[in-house]
């Protein structure tokens, strides 16, 4: 069965939070809320899910479990493609504070290049560290 594609006209940027904690917060994107919101409930609950160790489920059962959270609707942000909308869901994790968030959803050219070059010198470290 082909897959559909998706309609990014229809992404919303929006945010887990806990109850308690303001300080605690996830930024995501999706087109499909409720689907989205069904996903990371049944993720942080379900240990044969791969993404059950994930920082963000991770830390959602250390702080009283997906009922001590609340998915929130930021904005509605309809956009052409996946790029343009996790630009502004890394735009959005940097504005909130975001530190559930275990990596940016967006990288520049500049910063994959950073990351290649760290890569790069980490590996030249270990090499040089085995002679």
């Amino acid at each position: 069965m082909p897959k559909v594609p998706i309609d990014f006209s229809k992404t919303i940027i929006y945010k887990i939070e806990h109850i308690e904690n303001d300080n605690l917060v996830y930024v995501g994107h999706t087109t499909c809320f409720n689907k989205r919101k069904a996903q990371h409930k049944s993720c942080s609950k379900n240990e044969n899910d791969r993404r059950f160790n994930l920082k963000l489920y991770q830390m959602i059962r250390n702080y009283g479990g997906f009922e001590m959270f609340e998915m929130i609707e930021f904005e509605k942000y309809p956009c052409e493609d996946k790029r343009e909308a996790e630009r502004r869901e890394n735009e959005v994790m940097k504005e909130l504070k975001a530190n559930m968030n275990s990596m940016k959803s967006f990288r520049t050219e500049e910063d994959k290049k950073k990351i290649i070059k760290q890569n790069i010198m980490k590996y030249i470290i270990s090499t040089t560290k085995k002679k």
